[in-house]
C-alpha cells in the first residue's frame, strides 16, 4: 500500500485556499500512485481556528468543503481533518474529526477522543469528545485513525498521563493493522525529539507501523514545524518530512502484517521506499532540526507567514 503524508501549510479561515491546496495535494498523490492521502487535523479550517467555529457560516462552508474535497477522491482515498456538526443532542455542537473519504464520498469519520486545555489549547470550548472508536477498513487493512492528542497519553512515556483512556491501545485492542495520526502539533524547541520517541515506543509496543501526518506554517502566535514520519512495527523511524517546509511524503508499506510485541513473532511489515517533494528526489529521512537552528526557521516562517496571511505589503 502506498501512504502520501500531504504536510500543507494551511490558513487559519481561509476554507477556499485550504480547500484548493487539499485538492492539489490529493493529486499529487495520485500522479504518484498513491493509494491514500492523509491529511493534517482540522486541515480544512486551519489550525487553531478558536472562535471562528462559533460561527454556524464557517461550518457549513466546512462541511461543503469536505463533500467537496470527497467527491474529488475517486483515484485515491484520503484522510481529512475538519469540524464535523454533532448529531447528539447533549454536549458540544461539534466533534474535531477526520474524514474518510473513497469512491466520491464520505464512507467513514473518526473522531478525537482527548481535547487538550492546556498550555495554548482549549478544545474543550468547542468540541465533544468522540463518543466511541472504531477502525476502517482500506484494501483489506484494518486502519487505527486517531486525531493529535489522542496519540498523547501513554503511561509508560508520561509520568502522570492527564487522561484516563489511551485510544492507541484501544485501537490495537480492536485489531488495528496501521496506526495514522492526523496531528498539529505545535513547534516547540527540542520537541520533535520527543514526538519521535512516543510514536516509536506505540509503535514497538503493540507491533504495527504507524504514520504521522503533522502542518507546518505559522498561525498568529503558534508554529507548526511539520517532520511528518513514518514508523516500522519494530518502532524504527523508516522515513520523514522536511522541517518548517511543505511536503508530499509517500511511504510504500508492500505488506502490512501485525507482529507482535518484543518476544513475540517477528515483524511482517516489509520494505519501504521513500520519496517526497517537487525534487522527486527518493530518501530515506529528512533530518530535523534542533536547538537554536531551529529556532531560527521556526521564527523565518513564522514571521513570513504572519506577513503573508494577514495580506501586509510592506512593514516598517
Amino acid at each position: 500500500m502506498k501512504i502520501a503524508l500531504a504536510q500543507i501549510n494551511p490558513t487559519v479561515g481561509d476554507i477556499a485556499g485550504n480547500t484548493a491546496i487539499i485538492l492539489r495535494s490529493i493529486d499529487a498523490a495520485v500522479a504518484r500512485d498513491a493509494d491514500l492521502v492523509v491529511f493534517p487535523e482540522l486541515a480544512i479550517c486551519g489550525y487553531p481556528p478558536k472562535d471562528l467555529l462559533l460561527k454556524p457560516a464557517v461550518i457549513e462552508q466546512c462541511v461543503d468543503a469536505i463533500e467537496e474535497i470527497a467527491r474529488h477522491c475517486t483515484k485515491v482515498a484520503a484522510i481529512i481533518g475538519y469540524p464535523c456538526p454533532s448529531d447528539k443532542p447533549q454536549g458540544r455542537s461539534l466533534f474535531n474529526a477526520a474524514a474518510f473519504c473513497q469512491g466520491g464520498t464520505i464512507v467513514h469519520r473518526h473522531v478525537k477522543s482527548l481535547l487538550p486545555t492546556y498550555d495554548v489549547f482549549d478544545e474543550r470550548r468547542y468540541f465533544e469528545p468522540g463518543p466511541r472508536l472504531d477502525l476502517t477498513t482500506f484494501q483489506g487493512v484494518k486502519l487505527g485513525i486517531s486525531v493529535c492528542e489522542d496519540m498523547w497519553n501513554d503511561d509508560e512515556i508520561f509520568a502522570r498521563p492527564l487522561y484516563h483512556d489511551n485510544p492507541i491501545d484501544e485501537l490495537a485492542e480492536l485489531g488495528a493493522k496501521l496506526f495514522i495520526n492526523c496531528s498539529a502539533s505545535p513547534f516547540v524547541v527540542n520537541k520533535h525529539d520527543f514526538r519521535l520517541k512516543l510514536m516509536s515506543h506505540a509503535a514497538k509496543e503493540h507491533g504495527i507501523p504507524l504514520l504521522y501526518c503533522n502542518q507546518i506554517g505559522g498561525n498568529d502566535e503558534l508554529i507548526f514545524d511539520g517532520c511528518s514520519c513514518a514508523f516500522d512495527a519494530s518502532g524504527q523511524l523508516i522515513a520523514q518530512a522536511r522541517a518548517f517546509q511543505e511536503d508530499l511524503l509517500v511511504v510504500d508499506l508492500p505488506e502490512l502484517g501485525y507482529a507482535a510485541p518484543a518476544g513475540g513473532r517477528p515483524a511482517t511489515c516489509g520494505g519501504v521506499n521513500w520519496s517526497a517533494g517537487e525534487t522527486g528526489v527518493n530518501r530515506h529521512i529528512t533530518p530535523h532540526y534542533t536547538g537554536v537552528e531551529s529556532l531560527h526557521h521556526a521564527l523565518m516562517l513564522g514571521l513570513r507567514d504572519y506577513c503573508r496571511k494577514c495580506g501586509f505589503k510592506s512593514v516598517v
